[in-house]
């Protein structure tokens, strides 16, 4: 018994640290990102800061690449451990970020940066997420996080009937695979993918059938709604799906307590 309850403690140390890793990272990169892009926008200092940037960029890419290889050898060779702050498939994921990031400002550098303050703090969060709170919640601020976006863009894109439709369309094939997810994972919330197998929900809360239709087929119909109606009234259903999100950031964090 004790000896369970300090490999758990254990764990939560090391999940707090890869926390912390991942938010120090992220402050980081938005702390070079925005001193690259303030010398690449001077012309005296741009051909620099250019190469530096593409530097930083084939780093990180090579990195991604060294360390994903190292975790297949890892899961091959039965050596893979993903408790530690060294876990190869970890710093592969920051790496990826990293190199993202890297590539937008080389590539484009004007837009870079409205583009790198919300992935970012976006990255970040789901990470917390996904460590801290329950799987449901991870999976329902994946599905309705990308629904804001999307109704984001198609306030955006108003004038594009088919920008709109593209939009919709995107999130019917999310709500589609919530459903299919629901509908294949087991008692335990574990979904098995031939040799692999993913907890989606927690045991103790898998929410019903019933539930995830309901909720999904509500969202989709906003979707749907917004194709039709006036750019005001989608920034409304915007602004819907962001307070569903935050309440039920609310609702889980409280069941934390």
């Amino acid at each position: 018994m004790a000896d369970t309850k300090n490999k758990n403690i254990k764990k939560e140390e090391q999940t707090s640290n890869k926390v912390l890793a991942v938010f120090s990272a992220g402050a980081l990169m938005l702390f070079i990102n925005f001193y690259l892009f303030r010398y690449i926008d001077i012309p005296t200092s741009y051909h620099a800061a250019h190469l530096i940037t593409l530097i930083l960029f084939l780093l990180c890419a090579a990195g991604t690449v060294f360390f994903f290889v190292k975790y297949l050898l890892s899961k091959k060779n039965g050596t893979y451990s993903s408790e530690k702050l060294s876990d190869p498939l970890f710093l592969s994921g920051v790496l990826l970020s990293c190199t993202v990031c890297f590539a937008f400002m080389y590539f484009d550098y004007f837009n870079a940066m409205r583009f790198i303050y919300v992935f970012i703090p976006a990255v970040v969060l789901y990470y917390l997420i996904y460590n801290v709170y329950a799987r449901n919640f991870f999976l329902l601020a994946l599905t309705h996080g990308a629904a804001a976006l999307l109704l984001f863009i198609m306030y955006k894109k108003n004038g594009s009937i088919a920008w709109k439709a593209a939009c919709a369309a995107i999130f019917a094939v999310i709500a589609v695979l919530a459903v299919v997810i629901r509908e294949r994972v087991g008692k335990n919330g574990v979904l098995k993918l031939k040799t692999c197998r993913i907890r989606v929900f927690d045991r103790a809360s898998i929410p019903s059938k019933a539930f995830v239709y309901t909720l999904y087929g509500i969202t989709l119909a906003i979707m749907i709604t917004a194709i039709f109606v006036p750019a005001s009234v989608v920034l409304y259903l915007f602004y819907a799906v962001l307070a569903f999100l935050a309440c039920a950031a609310i609702y889980f964090t409280i069941r934390l307590i």
